[in-house]
């Protein structure tokens, strides 16, 4: 073993020498222990680049969405200060929807022709609804629905256009719900239905097949329509637009039938005509204070009854009026437009800054400790390799410093020999003199 000249050299080495040991094999295990493990997955969730509290990175690919796919979507939660709330679980719509068209400014894009859909990547939605029909079966007790919407969302140059339906008869995603909220209203018609009674002549001549104008052969007008006679009684909804608040609230459920509802938002009837003239004034884009006056302005939306033998009856034609019809006629027509205004609300509820509910595929990245042997021989073999190098240069340290002392006392010495041949000279140099006595 190598001796110093200073003494406490050794004993620092063997201190500097463990503490460096010890360092380094806590940073290998630490730094090599453990092993980035990949694990894929699918979640409804989006997330990009997110470093979670226990320090697991995820990262989340946008999820391609079909043309005619159906989706649901998951609707904001709304505190009850009618501020956005995300802390919520998510929940999915009541309503499936179907994508069946991307359009752009105008109209079909050239280069959507032969593209089949889109990436998307949790952006929020911006809708409105465009068109809105309900249908009651009254023998068989059924209802049915559909309704549409227009949406955008992020930097897209398209508008997705999309409808949902509903048939009472069928079963389908979401049937207990949708029962649930709708059946009552539209079971409703029912007790109109039972003193439903058309008189002959009691509508006008327009009302019926096969022309639907006044002009035509008189065929059904003087025809009595008992209520055993009507099968269906359907009320569409066509160019009205609803544009929702940021964050629609929703309506309440018909009540009255002698008033109709308006959803909250702001109607607007798209290219409507005025049934004023024969040819008719029309409108572009105007807005209306209520569901009533968008009908009437829209020229599009259809009232209609199926009558047996006759077919379908358009019971507000050209320039007829809502009071001429008979008293049940008046408050199913009231009834039905105040359930296509909350069938409209409850949609744009659902869509209106919603989110497309689709599962992306996900990475999560974490750090694992790999096995207990395999951590020890890298630790350990890491460790040595670099302890030998670390030690190396503490030994050539060493020495330098013990080198440098050495040299010190030698000069030490050096100057003492010096200083003493030099008292030794001047003591010969002085002559001896006799003493007196």
């Amino acid at each position: 073993m190598k001796q110093y000249q200073n003494c406490k050299i050794a004993p620092t080495i063997l201190i500097v020498s463990m503490l460096a040991l010890m360092g380094l094999v806590f940073f290998n295990l630490f730094a090599q222990g453990k092993n980035n493990h990949v694990v894929p997955f699918l979640s409804p969730r989006f997330a990009n680049q997110t470093v979670q509290k226990n320090g697991e990175n995820i990262t989340c690919q946008p999820s391609p969405v079909a043309l005619n796919q159906n989706l649901l979507t998951i609707p904001w939660t709304v505190e009850s200060n009618g501020t956005r709330s995300e802390e919520h679980e998510e929940f999915y719509g009541i309503f499936q929807w179907k994508i069946y068209a991307l359009t752009g400014k105008g109209g079909i894009l050239s280069e959507f022709k032969t593209r089949t859909g889109f990436l998307y990547s949790a952006e929020t939605l911006n809708c409105t609804i465009v068109r809105a029909r309900s249908d009651h079966r009254f023998q068989t007790k059924e209802f049915s629905f559909g309704i549409c919407g227009s949406c955008v969302f992020g930097d897209a140059e398209f508008t997705i256009e999309m409808c949902a339906s509903y048939d009472s008869g069928i079963t389908t995603y979401g049937s207990s719900q949708i029962f649930n909220r709708f059946a009552r209203e539209y079971y409703e018609l029912d007790d109109f239905y039972s003193r439903l009674s058309i008189p002959p002549n009691s509508l006008r001549r327009s009302a019926f097949p096969p022309s639907y104008n006044e002009t035509q052969v008189d065929t059904y007008q003087r025809t009595q329509i008992n209520r055993r006679n009507v099968l269906q009684f359907s009320l569409s909804l066509d160019r009205v637009i609803l544009i929702p608040p940021a964050v629609p609230g929703g309506m309440s459920a018909a009540t009255d039938p002698r008033s109709i509802q308006s959803p909250e938002g702001t109607i607007i009837v798209k290219d409507g005509t005025m049934k004023q003239s024969p040819q008719g004034i029309t409108t572009h884009n105007a807005t209306v204070p209520n569901m009533l006056d968008a009908f009437e302005l829209s020229g599009q939306s259809k009232f209609r009854i199926t009558v047996t033998d006759i077919v379908d009856l358009l019971l507000l034609g050209f320039n007829s009026s809502l009071a001429e019809l008979p008293d049940a006629i008046q408050a199913m027509f009231n009834h039905t437009l105040s359930i296509n205004s909350f069938l409209m609300s409850t949609a744009a509820r659902e869509v209106q800054g919603a989110k497309i509910g689709v599962n992306y595929l996900c990475i999560n990245t974490k750090k694992e400790w790999q096995p207990f042997l395999k951590v020890l021989s890298i630790t350990a073999g890491s460790s040595l390799g670099m302890f030998t190098s670390v030690f190396t240069v503490i030994t050539i340290l060493a020495r330098r410093i013990d080198s440098r002392q050495k040299k010190k006392d030698r000069m030490s010495q050096l100057e003492e020999s010096r200083v003493a041949s030099t008292l030794n000279v001047r003591e010969e140099d002085i002559p001896l003199t006799k003493i007196p006595e």
